[in-house]
């Protein structure tokens, strides 16, 4: 799969629900072409099921996503929420995340989920990554900063 490169950027997303949030986000990856319809009811049922908070030093980041049989083309999409959001922790669902960063994976492959998970979460756990890219009030901004942190992970 290679280097992933959000497609859809959206800042100041305002939600109340994870639920909401997972689904403003899947409905621009729908808008754009890159999954079917199907996705966003989708990708909201297995959040019920399969949390996917997680909680740094930094902040929260949920990292939603669902079968490859829901995807048209590769995408990443990116949510910069306004106010914090609760979902659950992925590892243990009794334990509230505020998340103020989504990151839903659009794959067409699902192994490559543990692909992205690797490169990313590297990244995540870096110092000033998730306050930079929370900061970004444009996709040039956010792009910058998650190229640095990604290229931090190169070395």
């Amino acid at each position: 799969m290679g280097r992933t490169i959000p497609e859809v950027i959206l800042t100041e997303i305002e939600a109340k629900t994870d639920q909401e949030a997972i689904g403003i986000l899947a409905g621009c990856l729908y808008e754009r072409g890159f999954v079917k319809e199907s996705y966003i009811r989708a990708i909201q049922e297995r959040e019920k099921e399969f949390c996917t908070g997680l909680a740094f030093d930094e902040m929260g980041v949920a990292i939603p996503h669902t079968d490859a049989c829901h995807v048209k083309r590769n995408a990443l999409a990116v949510g910069i929420l306004k106010k914090p959001v609760i979902f659950r922790h992925m590892g243990a669902p009794d334990i509230p995340v505020r998340t103020e960063l989504l990151f839903m994976m659009a794959l067409g492959e699902n192994a490559a989920h543990l692909e992205f998970l690797g490169e990313f979460l590297d990244a995540f756990q870096k110092k000033g990554c998730l306050r930079t890219l929370k900061a970004a009030a444009t996709e040039e901004e956010f792009l910058d900063g998650l190229s640095l942190y990604l290229k931090e992970n190169d070395k």
